[in-house]
């Protein structure tokens, strides 16, 4: 990770994230032999406080899977997201 100072004025505009997406992951598995892709319970959030109050629930819900927070914007089509915390298994790199 590298941090550099930021000039405030080359920040445009800033948006509130009026919802959350939490995407909590059982992890893969094989069975008999076959790889079993992980499996995902999705949730949408509104009204949260910030995103501590975000995190926090998703951490008393999570029993011990693994989980990602996503800021969700609405777009011309669905959400667009921002990960804002965890990583997604599924991707390549994992």
């Amino acid at each position: 990770m590298k941090a550099t100072p930021l000039d405030p004025r080359l920040l445009t505009s800033t948006d509130e994230a009026r919802a959350y997406g939490v995407i909590f992951w059982t992890k893969g598995a094989v069975q008999s032999g076959v790889v079993v892709a992980p499996d995902s319970e999705e949730w949408l959030l509104t009204a949260a406080a910030d995103i501590d109050e975000v995190l926090a629930w998703a951490r008393t819900r999570a029993e011990g899977r693994d989980f990602e927070i996503l800021a969700l914007s609405p777009g011309a089509i669905g959400y667009s997201a921002i990960r804002l915390f965890g990583s997604d298994p599924t991707e390549v790199g994992y």
